[in-house]
């Protein structure tokens, strides 16, 4: 099984994530057969390399009992350091009341959870790149869309000690802020929804810098939170090593030039994250 995935840095330990495709298939018990081989396999591997390598396990979404199930194994009997969760599972999205009874857990917790986008259930695949090339576009618009229905829903209100971890340098969510907070309030204002409070919500989020944070994404992201909330994602193996150097490079010297090397590569991880 590969391993691929954001890499979040903490102790010197590289925490893995698998990314996509995410396990979901309409058989269940499969999905929790895979889910369970895979985090199986990778603990192995992480207790082999104790000092190198930790690991998030992959969750059986959207089977409410087998994630569960998975969340109290990885985490009790493999070491876990938290958990993965897709933006979508077969077009249920977090935020869905489906999954009410598995972030109600992960905030017993007080769980790191590291979300990774999906691609939509159904996509314009003929006659748009963006339906082709899924990290052009899709991947990012999956993400802000979950996380804008977790926003929504009220779980991010509700379940206050999930500490979430958004990739890709907040995707769209720098953009959604000031629209989806203007929305918010007029759909409060309609009944249509309760009111949520964008600006606490979206500061108790974390978010990596995967992707291609210089030299504007990582402005952006910095209008929706501060440098204590980022931390570092490589997207590596399916960004080629060699361009991975080339963009750390360039991060490398704006970090510095800020003074947050050291915070954005351990402690805020090692503080706020993995404590």
């Amino acid at each position: 099984m590969p391993f691929g995935g954001s890499v979040i840095l903490c102790r010197k330990r590289r925490s893995w994530q698998p990314t996509t495709p995410h396990i979901y298939n309409e058989d269940e018990n499969l999905s929790c057969e895979v889910a369970r081989e895979i985090n199986e396999e990778t603990a192995t591997l992480c207790r082999k390399y104790p000092d190198k390598f930790g690991f998030v396990p992959a969750l059986p979404f959207p089977s409410s009992e087998g994630s569960i199930a998975e969340i109290s194994y990885a985490m009790d009997k493999l070491g876990a350091l938290g958990v993965k969760v897709p933006s979508n599972a077969g077009g249920i999205y977090l935020g869905d009341a489906r999954w009410k009874a598995i972030f109600a857990k992960l905030n017993r917790r007080k769980a790191l959870v590291i979300l990774h986008p999906s691609p939509a259930r159904e996509l314009p695949r003929k006659g748009t790149v963006t339906g082709q090339v899924m990290a052009l576009f899709e991947y990012p618009a999956d993400t802000t869309r979950s996380v804008v229905n977790l926003l929504a829903s009220g779980m991010l209100e509700r379940y206050l000690k999930v500490r979430l971890v958004v990739p890709h340098c907040g995707s769209f969510l720098p953009y959604m802020k000031q629209r989806a907070k203007a929305m918010f309030a007029m759909l409060a204002g309609l009944q249509m929804m309760k009111p949520v409070d964008m600006e606490a919500r979206m500061q108790q989020l974390y978010y990596d810098l995967a992707g291609d944070p210089m030299p504007e994404a990582m402005d952006m992201l910095l209008k929706i939170t501060d440098e204590r909330h980022l931390l570092y994602g490589s997207d590596f193996p399916y960004v080629p090593a060699k361009a991975l150097l080339g963009k750390k490079a360039a991060l490398d010297n704006e970090l510095a030039n800020r003074q947050w090397l050291a915070k954005v590569y351990c402690q805020n991880s090692q503080e706020s994250i993995f404590s």
